[in-house]
């Protein structure tokens, strides 16, 4: 397995740093059921558990909005590629439920960089 790095649009803290960050999806085939983003410093893990953020997706789209105002990509179209990455990749794995980790570039495109499938039955 070879894994390119992808950017993701440029995000900013309160101080001026750059954040990485990525969208935390639980989905089924039917759609989202729920979508979280965290965030934390450069070249660290994303993981709450070792001390990333954690906000709501329309809240760091408007963010990033705030934050460049020329950003390349429309907040509803995001989401809207979010939401159908995530009930593809459902469908795609048989699952009931997906949890998927996605990157959004700077063009707006959603990346799956994991997926963890949930099974329901024996």
């Amino acid at each position: 397995l070879v894994e390119a790095r992808i950017e993701s649009h440029p995000l900013f803290g309160a101080a001026g740093e750059r954040l990485d960050w990525n969208v935390r999806v639980l989905a089924s085939p039917g759609g989202i059921i729920d979508c979280i983003v965290r965030m934390g410093p450069m070249g660290m893990p994303i993981n709450k558990a070792l001390g990333a953020d954690v906000a709501l997706l329309d809240e760091v789209l408007t963010r990033i909005g705030r934050q460049d105002p020329t950003a390349r990509f429309d907040p509803q179209a995001v989401r809207l590629e979010i939401e159908d990455t995530a009930r593809r990749a459902a469908a795609a794995l048989g699952a009931l439920f997906v949890g998927l980790d996605l990157i959004i570039d700077p063009t707006g495109r959603a990346w799956v960089i994991e997926a963890n499938v949930g099974r329901a039955g024996g």
